[in-house]
């Protein structure tokens, strides 16, 4: 087992890795990004940052200690995207004495965290060997030598027979939707030079989700499913469900357009009936959740101010802590959405509202916590640990390879 250099590297603060490694393949100057952030106060997104790593038990006032202790420091602003180590020092030498003793320990505890937090989320508006330098100097008044920290648990991967991820799976809404669309999608459907369903089409593949919606002429839809929602369609993006599957299907490539016409590739819509297929079936619905996961935790797909709000790192964490242990406290999520949110809180209210969206697919179960079915480990393995770098322990070895659908009998 290799030794880590810092604990910025445990698992504590790691899991949105690649969502924050595909974030920066966004960013063509990271020195224009930290300009675009110059004078922002990112305490709402630290706040943010702690508690979707959990590394310090959150007690409510971790930002009036930061902010107070940046005071004496002398910052213009409660959130500087940089510190300088003989400052820190001198500060910590003539503020630490003033706070309670039992105290001491968080202030150095949430000031390394700080320092972690600007580097993953790209704020540090210094050197990286100034940032290690502010950082071997708290972890030394912490006591603790970076050859001390060692490497965490692997993530578990739990192994479940095929049978029983097919039972779980097809239980999901997403697999009932998933069937429905690809039924009343047939072998072609005409499209736009977008690549978008027509307007003409928009009603019945809206019917096909389980959604009511009006196109442009608020023609009523004659349909004998339960209708959950109304809404007047001017194009298929306007049904935020009916885009999301069309988008997660075209990324598996279950559909496929070719010019002005989208075609069914393979057949996937016989997987639903066809006994023998039972393995084809689980590797479609859990890739089709892996792609409407990628669609809130990967920049590339999700689109509009939640590329700049944090979003998707935000969501790729709470997602594997949702793998574990008891899950990512609904409360915790939920205390840092104020009533009127402002700019900086939008990372959260998307992460809020992706969560909800992946909920009601049955992709994560919410409850007093944020849950991911065992179904859908290996998915969240596969997406952000191992694309990490971080260890993944899986339970039946075979599941290390993508399409291996779990044993049979």
């Amino acid at each position: 087992m290799s030794k880590k250099k810092k604990p910025s590297t445990s698992r504590a603060s790691k899991p949105g890795h690649p969502a924050r490694a595909s974030a920066s393949k966004n960013i063509v100057s990271i020195d224009a990004f930290r300009s675009r952030a110059a004078g922002q106060d990112l305490s709402a997104e630290f706040a943010a940052w702690l508690h979707t790593r959990m590394v310090i038990p959150p007690t409510g006032r971790e930002l009036p200690v930061l902010s107070e202790f940046m005071k004496h420091y002398g910052a213009p602003g409660p959130t500087p995207a940089v510190l300088e180590t003989h400052k820190v020092a001198a500060t910590l030498e003539a503020h630490l004495p003033t706070v309670p003793a039992d105290d001491s320990t968080f202030v150095l505890q949430l000031l390394l965290r700080y320092v972690e937090f600007l580097e993953d989320a790209h704020h540090w508006g210094g050197t990286e060997l100034q940032s290690d330098s502010v950082q071997q100097l708290l972890l030394t008044l912490l006591n603790v030598g970076p050859e001390t920290v060692g490497d965490e648990a692997p993530f578990e991967v739990p192994a479940i027979p095929r049978e029983e991820l097919l039972s779980v799976l097809v239980a999901m809404p997403l697999a009932r939707r998933t069937h429905g669309f690809l039924h009343w999608f047939g072998s072609q459907r005409d499209v736009t030079e977008s690549g978008r369903l027509t307007s003409q089409d928009i009603e019945a593949a809206a019917a096909a989700l389980d959604v009511a919606a009006l196109d442009v002429e608020g023609s009523p839809i004659e349909s004998s499913r339960e209708l959950t929602a109304e809404q007047r369609a001017m194009r298929a993006q306007d049904i935020p469900l009916a885009d999301l599957y069309w988008e997660s299907l075209l990324e598996i490539g279950a559909i496929e357009i070719h010019g002005s016409k989208a075609s069914a590739s393979g057949n996937a819509l016989s997987y639903f009936t066809n006994p023998d297929d039972a393995q084809a079936l689980v590797i479609l619905l859990r890739d089709v959740a892996l792609a409407m996961i990628r669609r809130f935790t990967n920049p590339e797909y999700a689109g509009g101010k939640a590329r700049l709000s944090g979003a998707e790192e935000i969501t790729a964490d709470i997602l594997v802590h949702a793998c574990l242990g008891d899950g990512f406290p609904v409360a915790d999520l939920a205390a840092w959405i104020p009533e009127d949110p402002s700019p900086q809180d939008m990372g959260m209210v998307h992460t809020l509202a992706a969560l909800n969206t992946l909920a009601a697919e049955g992709i994560v179960e919410i409850g007093t916590n944020y849950t991911v079915p065992p179904a859908l480990h290996k998915m969240i393995a596969f997406e952000f640990i191992e694309r990490a770098g971080e260890p993944v322990h899986y339970a039946d070895p075979k599941d290390i390879d993508p399409g291996y659908a779990g044993a049979s009998g």
